[in-house]
């Protein structure tokens, strides 16, 4: 395909003469591999979905939610206490044993929901969570405790009619030197979202009643006029000023929005608008959508894909001297090389003055292959989770280092573009419209994005216009080395996704209720050990004391399972061990492939949770085993090779990890939509950090901790070859 290509063009603005650069900045360079990351963990191995959000607290607690969908009226908002090792569900995470409808969940819902999702912390750790249900409003709430306890309230906008909702804090520290006239109770909370009407209204919430939502005197409304529309794009709020920040589209370009606080001292903003860029590089920068953050410098950041070539971009502008405002928009800075040839769904996150980190979904084949359809070609692509560094990101001679995130391709096939439209147009939407990064307090980005490579389906029909395969995993990859975003010195590696035997697994924290309950002894693992030989799969798992039955009566459930999952190739498997509450009957063992439930939604149906079977279900057969009580519990899984795809001592186990699931029935018992839709699905009670294994490279190297050489770990850090490598297996 043909096209030209303008080299510049130089506008003049309110702001002064703007050169918009259609090449990369002189001096910008790329090392594809660089930057390592440490092997994902699951953050959910029940609950499935897509464009999961991320946010690190100053207390060090990870949470990640995200949309289950219309169709149960319910999200899922996970929280990790162990540096995001494990996750648990933040919600009124009890168990039941009765099926009630759909409509009357017994746990992980707070009130209406399934739609968006958004989470924003202030700087005391205290957490603010919405959710929006069936486009029209949402569920609010709030938690001090770190998610142990939750405050909510299902009238959580003032405009009835919404969509795509964002929040920003208002919280300075005495650093941040603010001169914002607002004098009100702090923090203060903004919500964005879009209106059923017009542009984008902005609601508020404060210190002195966190779940009191109040529309600013029906006053704050972004780009309604004046030749301005609004985007998808999230906010910032500038602590020195306590402006709220984002960006608009403007004619065939962007703008900035600024909306400046009262003089009064109210919450009330006053809206106006710079121009960024007329005509932008790539086309369309409202692409799923433009990403926009700040980092500690003040300096403003906005990233975005071009809706016709389909490459990232970003642009800065610095602070002006006199601290209130931004000075010009930069040159469009390109930020994506081969083999990330495509990209979609940009996000980014600011680090100290001059350093930011991006995420996005790309693929090797260009658009000259994908053809017009762009994105929603179904040719067979692989998608990688891509992720830039950017060094002196607020100069005219950035330092890029580009890598790839994602252990494995995260997606195979279309990414359909359609929003609701993808129904009719039988495209893919599992992952939704986008994932995020974030900065830990280490100074490590953490990117969390869904996983549909397993391309599961349930029995609903397993037709793609009736169900989108591929279940949504959300996991999170974790940077390794590179750069401390807070400090911009070298980050010193903590893991590699080099080959384990075994990880061990802190004492103490499986616990009913999940967050903050009672010590449950008999779910607590300590290790997760694998082997091979010619005919079977060893696993062993050792428990604190107690059994899998006495962890069952301690969480009110009928069964307590013990569950050990792993993908390879594109498939999911698992082994597992059951016994009942009375702990009368023999446990149970077995292991096979895993399988999913489906529900629909807006999106079309698509799996909703995973299902750990056993026989006789499909897909599942009887292992042996045996469980050994004493001071510490050691179950023993002996499965056959045949029935988890029949690995080599060269295959790779990616992302092991074992958990301990408080659960309703059985593995031998089928899931259904009705339980599923319900949440009546086991609850986590414990989960262990993941790892990968390999029994050739893991039987020469050391137990937990190893780091084994580079000679091993490279096979893991080629792309196209462990992309070839899978297909294969």
């Amino acid at each position: 395909m043909k096209r030209s290509v303008v080299l510049a063009t130089t506008v003049a603005t309110g702001l002064g003469a703007i050169t918009l650069a259609l090449t990369p900045a002189s001096g910008a360079s790329v090392k594809p591999g660089a930057i390592r990351f440490g092997v994902p963990r699951v953050v959910d191995p029940i609950h499935v979905y897509g464009e999961p959000d991320i946010k690190v607290a100053p207390n060090g607690t990870v949470y990640v939610s995200g949309p289950q969908g219309t169709g149960t009226q319910r999200s899922i908002w996970n929280a990790s206490y162990d540096n995001g090792d494990s996750y648990r569900l933040v919600q009124d995470n009890k168990t039941g044993t009765a099926y009630p409808s759909a409509l009357i969940p017994t746990k992980s819902t707070m009130g209406p929901g399934g739609g968006d999702t958004e989470i924003a912390i202030d700087r005391h750790s205290n957490i603010y969570y919405a959710d929006l249900y069936a486009l029209a409003c949402f569920t609010a709430g709030y938690s001090h405790d770190n998610g142990r306890t939750v405050q909510s309230t299902p009238l959580g906008c003032s405009a009835p009619g919404a969509d795509r909702q964002w929040m920003g804090v208002y919280d300075p520290a005495p650093s941040d030197h603010t001169i914002s006239p607002y004098k009100g109770a702090r923090p203060l909370v903004y919500l964005k979202y879009s209106a059923a009407t017009n542009g984008s209204k902005v609601d508020y919430t404060d210190g002195s009643n966190p779940t009191n939502w109040h529309q600013d005197d029906g006053a704050t409304t972004i780009a309604t006029g004046g030749g301005y529309s609004p985007t998808d794009a999230p906010i910032a709020i500038d602590q020195h000023t306590g402006d709220l920040l984002t960006v608009v589209m403007h004619g065939g370009g962007m703008a900035l929005a600024v909306g400046q606080p009262a003089k009064d001292g109210t919450a009330h903003l006053t809206m106006k608008y710079e121009p960024i860029m007329p005509n932008v590089l790539g086309g369309d920068p409202n692409t799923l959508f433009p990403g926009f953050a700040e980092d500690a410098g003040r300096n403003l950041y906005v990233v975005w894909v071009g809706g016709s070539d389909y490459q990232l971009y970003y642009s800065y502008a610095k602070p002006l001297a006199n601290g209130r405002d931004w000075g010009a928009w930069s040159p469009a800075i390109k930020i994506n090389r081969p083999p990330a040839a495509v990209g979609l769904m940009p996000w980014v996150a600011g680090g100290r003055n001059g350093i930011i980190d991006v995420a996005w979904y790309g693929t090797d084949m260009s658009l000259g292959q994908l053809g017009n359809a762009g994105p929603s070609a179904k040719k067979g692509e692989a998608w990688w989770t891509w992720f830039a560094q950017i060094d002196k990101a607020a100069s005219s001679r950035p330092h890029i280092v580009e890598s790839v995130a994602s252990q494995h391709p995260m997606h195979y096939n279309d990414i359909c573009m359609l929003g609701t439209g993808c129904i009719t147009a039988t495209g893919n939407r599992n992952i939704a419209d986008f994932f995020q990064v974030t900065i830990d307090n280490q100074g490590r980005a953490r990117i969390v994005y869904t996983d549909t490579s397993n391309g599961l389906a349930s029995v609903l029909g397993n037709v793609e216009a009736a169900d989108h395969p591929g279940a949504a995993v959300v996991t999170v990859a974790t940077q390794e080395t590179g750069l401390d975003a807070w400090t911009g010195k070298p980050l010193k590696p903590a893991e590699t996704q080099a080959p384990l035997a075994q990880v061990t697994d802190p004492a103490g924290d499986a616990r009913y209720p999940v967050l903050g309950g009672t010590a449950v002894p008999g779910a607590d693992i300590e290790k997760v050990q694998l082997a091979r030989n010619s005919k079977e799969l060893k696993i062993t798992v050792t428990t604190a004391h107690g059994t899998l039955a006495d962890a069952a009566k301690a969480a009110a459930a009928s069964y307590g399972r013990l569950v050990v999952r792993w993908q390879m190739g594109n498939t999911l498997y698992h082994a597992g061990v059951d016994m009942d509450a009375s702990g009368a009957t023999p446990a149970t063992f077995y292991a096979g492939k895993t399988a999913s439930t489906d529900s629909c939604s807006v999106s079309a149906c698509d799996p909703h949770t995973l299902d750990y079977v056993a026989p006789p279900l499909t897909g599942a057969v009887a292992a042996t085993g045996t469980v050994r009580a004493g001071q510490n519990t050691i179950y023993t899984i002996h499965v056959p090779l045949s029935a988890v795809g029949n690995p080599s001592s060269k295959s790779l186990l990616e992302e092991v990890a074992g958990y301990v699931f408080a659960a309703p029935v059985s593995g031998a018992t089928p899931d259904s939509k009705v339980q599923s839709d319900a949440d009546e699905v086991p609850l986590e009670l414990e989960g262990t950090k993941s790892f990968n294994f390999e029994a050739a490279a893991a039987k020469h190297g050391t137990f937990a901790g190893a780091v084994l050489p580079e000679a091993l770990l490279l096979p893991l850090l080629g792309i196209a070859s462990l992309a070839r490598r899978r297909r294969a297996e």
